[in-house]
């Protein structure tokens, strides 16, 4: 409708692409199709950073293990699945995972000058900071995720990768929003 504010649609968005649990508490965003959902997130958070005139992406990874799977490999199943199927498949080996961090993380970008980076490659280089995120974090042990140090080695990492993605065109800066604790503690 012509009265529909934006945050109306990014809220209407999230909300539509939203998992609960049983007792309705909000777990995640979560897309079936990762070409939508990325289409969808980037354009969702385009348009807020137009509004507020800040360039920034957010990110949330869970780390999970299982009995039978490190967090790399149960990360990658649940990449594999549908919702629906990562559903069931939670709902019958809930006993069986343990949830340790869950990170929650912002990424800004800061380009020398926008009109000569060209939108794909502006795509590109902070979907692969996503990337390097998800793939520190997941490929932690499990010992170093249930770590009392974990924030400052998060920390220390985001701090290496906003120096290693910046460059004459985009500065980068990796941000922790939060580092909550699971239910395994």
């Amino acid at each position: 409708a012509s009265d529909t504010t934006v945050f109306e649609v990014i809220s209407n968005a999230y909300d539509y692409f939203g998992a609960s649990d049983d007792t309705g508490e909000f777990m995640a965003t979560v897309f079936e199709d990762q070409e939508l959902g990325s289409f969808i997130e980037t354009t969702l958070s385009y348009s807020a950073q137009e509004i507020f005139n800040e360039p920034v992406h957010l990110g949330s990874i869970m780390y999970m293990t299982s009995p039978d799977y490190n967090a790399k490999e149960l990360f990658q199943i649940k990449e594999q699945m549908s919702h629906d199927e990562w559903e069931v498949y939670f709902k019958n080996h809930i006993a069986e995972i343990d949830i340790f961090p869950i990170l929650n993380y912002v990424i800004e970008v800061d380009m020398a000058n926008p009109d000569t980076l060209l939108v794909a490659e502006r795509d590109n280089k902070i979907n692969g900071v996503h990337a390097a995120i998800t793939d520190f974090f997941i490929g932690l042990d499990a010992d170093t995720a249930k770590a009392d140090n974990l924030l400052d080695i998060t920390m220390a990492e985001f701090e290496r990768l906003s120096a290693e993605q910046s460059d004459a065109d985009m500065t980068v800066n990796c941000r922790m929003q939060g580092l909550d604790r699971g239910v395994s503690e």
